[in-house]
């Protein structure tokens, strides 16, 4: 089969037209761009938003099945995994690790400055110290238990994305996405569900909020891949780039790209 008969069938199969790249042209050459900087800043943008919303919990009224609680922040947080995605399919897995380790590093710093804000004495005719001190005193809990579960939720999505990848070919970018992201909002749940209201809700409640919380994660995702794949398959193209991690070891733990 020739070159051009094969990408018309990666074509095919993402249903959606591509250039005539090669994926093999593309292989480990991770980069830090312009748009790349930008998508880490809406990265850092929608974490700390999302985290910050979380304080809510609200409840919801679905027909006949009953009421449905999450918290507020559920309603961002899902566009951290859609943007590590694109990180991961146009840039790799190594600029993915470093946008990670840079939204890890923001949550931790924003967590610190709510802290040491409490800490200090408020102005005597400032009246609303005390609402304020209610409200960011459970915040510290929040954004520890979010940055754990953010940075290990988002890396068990990069790594098995980045797997997915190689293993297809480059092909199947929807069910990579879909399949990364299940195991990933899964894990990043379980933590965060557990972390932040354990002995604050039922355990009943507990269980449901971390069954919705993954059902909607992964619907959000799947909803998103007709519009996901116009910006993955627009970025390819503006960048230049579709990078396989061939011989990638994973180390989470390094910031080199």
């Amino acid at each position: 089969m020739d070159a051009s008969n094969t990408e018309k069938g990666i074509s095919e199969l993402e249903g959606i037209d591509q250039d005539t790249y090669s994926l093999e042209q593309h292989i480990a050459r991770p980069q830090i761009t312009q748009i790349s900087c930008l998508l880490g800043v809406l990265l850092v943008m929608v974490l700390l938003v999302s985290n910050f919303a979380a304080i809510k919990l609200v409840e919801i009224n679905v027909f006949n099945f009953g009421s449905i609680t999450f918290p507020m922040g559920l309603l961002f947080f899902p566009l951290t995994y859609i943007l590590s995605d694109i990180f991961t399919e146009v840039y790799g897995y190594k600029t993915a690790r470093f946008m990670i380790w840079v939204g890890f590093s923001a949550n931790i710093f924003f967590c610190l400055a709510c802290w040491l804000t409490m800490l200090f004495p408020a102005y005597p005719l400032w009246f609303y110290s005390y609402e304020f001190n209610t409200t960011i005193s459970f915040m510290p809990r929040i954004f520890l238990f979010s940055a754990i579960s953010y940075f290990f939720g988002e890396f068990i999505n990069a790594i098995t994305l980045s797997r997915l990848k190689v293993i297809f070919k480059g092909r199947k970018m929807g069910l990579r996405f879909v399949i990364s992201t299940f195991l990933g909002v899964l894990a990043d749940s379980i933590m965060v569900g557990v972390g932040i209201w354990y002995g604050k809700l039922p355990f009943q409640s507990l269980l449901q909020l971390i069954f919705w919380l993954t059902f909607f994660k992964v619907a959000y995702e799947f909803i998103s891949l007709p519009i996901t794949y116009r910006i993955v398959h627009k970025l390819k193209r503006i960048e230049n780039l579709d990078v396989v991690d061939h011989n990638e070891r994973y180390n989470i733990f390094s910031i080199k790209l």
